[in-house]
Order: structure tokens, then C-alpha cells, then sequence
């Protein structure tokens, strides 16, 4: 069950730590953060791919920290175990991801509305990232 719904932003290193602070503020400790594309495979074309993967990488080397990353990951190996055992695709985050993170803000309110009006999915909304309270 996902329990994040979160956009790309400018600063995304120092974006990516806060989230994990903050899902571990909330019980989980390294959360499994899917990098949302259509596709799983890095593509020139697709500058969300590139994105996805670069993530990854800086996950690995230890950059962005306290999480899992995977990207670029497609929604279904993202949501369903099944589909990654067609695809046959390796992950310790596929099928069972904590956060997905979507490519715009376009593609998340998309999909958060499919969520709820198809899936009937709750919803609730926080800001984090700002200078201080308000």
C-alpha cells in the first residue's frame, strides 16, 4: 500500500532526505520510494527516466540516505508482485513501494484521482520543504 504520493522537485537530493526523514518521523525507517516513468528502462527521450535512474545511482552511492530508491520504476511493478514476476524484474522496492514519486504535478494529480474515484482512495495532503511553519 502506497502511504506517499509526492512530485519531482528542483533541489531533488536534498528533497529526497526530507522524505526520508519525514516517513521515518511517521514509522518507517528506509522507506521504499518508487520513481515513477512508463517505462523501467532509461530513455533519452524520456527525461524522467533519466531522472529516475540518476536518483538511483545517488541512492546507491550513499548520497541520498535513510531510503530504498528505485527508478525508473513503471507503476505496475511499482504497485503489483505479480506483474514483477512476468516482467521477471528484480527490485528490493517492486510491488511493494512506501512512496511513489511521480514526474509532475500534472501526473500526480492524474493519478491521485484515479486513486480516489476509481479505487476509492483516501487522500490527505502535506507540505514539507518550507523555511518554517506557517
Amino acid at each position: 500500500m502506497v502511504e506517499w504520493l509526492c512530485t519531482q522537485a528542483l533541489n531533488k537530493e536534498r528533497n529526497y532526505n526530507k522524505c526520508s526523514r519525514n516517513t521515518a518521523k511517521m514509522g518507517y525507517e528506509n522507506p521504499k520510494i518508487g520513481i515513477l516513468s512508463a517505462i523501467e528502462k532509461v530513455n533519452p527521450k524520456m527525461p524522467e527516466t533519466i531522472d529516475g535512474d540518476k536518483l538511483k545511482q545517488m541512492n546507491i552511492r550513499g548520497e541520498i540516505k535513510d531510503c530504498i530508491i528505485e527508478g525508473p520504476i513503471s507503476y505496475d511493478l511499482s504497485m503489483n508482485k505479480e506483474s514483477v514476476r512476468i516482467k521477471g524484474y528484480e527490485s528490493r522496492v517492486a510491488g511493494d513501494v512506501d512512496v511513489l514519486i511521480v514526474p509532475d504535478i500534472a501526473a500526480g494529480n492524474i493519478l491521485s484521482k484515479s486513486l480516489i474515484y476509481s479505487a476509492n482512495a483516501k487522500m490527505a495532503g502535506i507540505i514539507v520543504g518550507g523555511p518554517r511553519f506557517l
